[in-house]
């Protein structure tokens, strides 16, 4: 009989991939692919991250001002960004159904954990997204998202999410005679914004969580 785990109990993040690397294997399938995986537990959420997908953490922060009297301004501080992890250019580290074991993720991967509060955003996405947008447009994006919500507008962040990929596109259907041109990839999302605090599920989403 399977037992719900604690919810503060440690995530093995490695531990999924690995169940995931196994699954794929007995099912006989074929296939590389990086990995972006991420939990959240409390207010503090783990990040494992191998290949060139990337994720941002962004905390909005007021900026007082120079003289008394002046005006309070917003600004989104950078908490976390991930590194691309390349053999070479367009050749990113993957998990293959090929590899022998696991190694070519134990050996490589980025496993962090960052301590969130009410408001940070994260904003998880491929390649398409990240070689098309830099990090300074996706930071006044994420500001101008932020400010809009602040001021009582209706803004979600599904929207946000639909504005970086409207972005991204355009920039990556760019001619070449307007700048260095963009990059014609997959363009993939995940965006979340942290809340208020709920109630913790009783069991977890990952399999690891719980206890045979």
């Amino acid at each position: 009989m399977r037992q719900r785990a604690s919810a503060m109990q440690r995530p093995d993040l490695p531990g999924v991939a690995l169940e995931a690397f196994q699954a794929v294997r007995e099912k006989s399938l074929e296939g590389s692919c990086t990995l972006l995986l991420g939990q959240l537990q409390q207010d503090v959420v783990s990040l494992l991250n191998l290949g060139d997908c990337g994720i941002m953490a962004l905390r909005p922060c007021s900026i007082l001002p120079r003289f008394h009297g002046g005006t309070v301004t917003t600004s989104m501080r950078l908490l976390y960004r991930s590194s691309p992890m390349l053999h070479r250019a367009n050749m990113p580290l993957q998990l293959s159904s090929q590899d022998p074991d696991i190694s070519s993720l134990t050996e490589h991967f980025d496993l962090v954990t960052l301590k969130l509060r009410r408001g940070d955003v994260l904003i998880a996405g491929t390649d398409g997204l990240f070689d098309n947008i830099g990090d300074l447009e996706i930071k006044s994006l994420a500001l101008a998202h932020h400010e809009r919500r602040t001021a009582g507008g209706v803004n979600s962040t599904q929207e946000l999410a639909t504005v970086l990929l409207e972005r991204a596109a355009e920039v990556a259907r760019a001619p070449m005679e307007f700048g260095p041109g963009g990059k014609l990839d997959d363009i993939a999302v995940v965006l979340a914004e942290v809340q208020d605090a709920s109630p913790v599920s009783p069991a977890g989403l990952l399999s690891n969580l719980v206890d045979a």
